[in-house]
């Protein structure tokens, strides 16, 4: 091989990278919003802009459960925990405060 060949393949091998990048690139960020972005690449890598349409209007996954929110496990009122039961609106702003408050914590008012 001469010189010459070997940076001419060097050059196609550059340009076969740069365009499946792009166009699986593309087809991540399409994906991306909806939950997708895998599919999104692959599908922009193997078939184009018919991919990135195909992304654009398949449905997206609904929204994910907050983790924290699935380990932790709700308070429920008992002793020594105040519940909503256990409020009374505020004389000023009707916000539901603790009975023992002596000033609102909304408004800022002072409760007689």
């Amino acid at each position: 091989m001469h010189r010459g060949d070997s940076a001419q393949v060097l050059i196609i091998l550059l340009v076969i990278v740069f365009v499946v990048l792009f166009k699986g690139g593309i087809g991540y960020l399409i994906g991306r919003h909806k939950g997708k972005g895998g599919l999104g690449f692959v599908l922009g890598l193997f078939l184009g802009i018919i991919g990135w349409i195909i992304i654009a209007v398949i449905p997206g996954d609904p929204v994910p459960v907050n983790r924290v929110s699935r380990l932790r496990r709700p308070q429920r009122p008992g002793p020594g925990r105040p519940g909503a039961d256990d409020r009374i609106p505020c004389p000023h702003c009707a916000e539901m405060i603790r009975p023992a408050a002596h000033v609102c914590r909304f408004c800022n008012n002072k409760i007689l």
